[in-house]
């Protein structure tokens, strides 16, 4: 993940070009996380928001990140020990 003091601009929307790593470029893909230090998922994201939401998560500290996702849990109207279950917006699994 990115620290704090790194520039975690990038020149080029590298999430676009999530479509084409297929299960064979798993692998190339963790590779480009670790050496950009971030997320995996960052690569599979399909929009740019998302791409920048991922980003950001991955700023956050263990605690901070736990929080966050209950903060948006319960904009969602999900109790902050509540699985979610699929009946609100689709399933939200409980943050460990």
């Amino acid at each position: 993940m990115p620290n704090a003091t790194q520039d975690t601009s990038f020149s080029i929307p590298l999430h676009r070009y999530g479509p084409y790593l297929d299960d064979a470029g798993l692998a190339f893909a963790r590779t480009c996380s670790h050496d950009l230090r971030v997320s995996v998922a960052y690569f599979y994201a399909d929009n740019d928001l998302l791409a920048e939401a991922i980003l950001a998560f991955g700023l956050l500290s263990e605690p901070e990140r736990r929080q966050a996702l209950r903060d948006m849990k319960a904009k969602l109207g999900y109790g902050p020990d509540d699985e979610g279950g699929g009946s609100k917006r689709g399933g939200v699994r409980k943050a460990r």
